[in-house]
């Protein structure tokens, strides 16, 4: 199957990582080719995945064109594209629930949010 996706607004770096690490981990033997080009932080990142392998992303000098909104293209064996869609969710995850310090704490709210999107790369 192939199948592109968009994904409007800015993603926070945080979520690109996660993000690729669960498609590679999660489906990886099925995510046969991922690229696009994503919006983060308000730059331009080149993405590229073939199943396993997350290659590093690439911050870009300068947008290709005015759209600024986030391109992907999906070849895959088995991965309905609804599935794919599910797994956006991980770029609306709120800020990090993390806390440094004598007093690191998770919000119990997010980590739920968190462990519901995991879901979502496993069916």
């Amino acid at each position: 199957m192939t199948f592109s996706l968009s994904y409007e607004g800015q993603i926070r770096r945080s979520a690109v990582a996660l993000w690729l690490n669960m498609l590679a981990n999660f489906l990886g033997a099925d995510l046969l080719r991922v690229k696009g080009i994503l919006n983060v932080e308000g730059e331009p990142v080149v993405i590229h995945v073939v199943q396993t392998i997350v290659h590093e992303p690439t911050v870009l000098s300068q947008w290709p064109s005015d759209d600024r909104q986030s391109r992907i293209v999906f070849i895959t064996r088995n991965i309905p594209r609804s599935q794919i869609e599910k797994t956006l969710e991980v770029f609306a995850v709120g800020e990090s629930s993390v806390t440094s310090g004598p007093g690191l704490a998770i919000d119990p709210e997010v980590y739920a949010n968190f462990a519901k999107l995991a879901k979502n790369f496993m069916h």
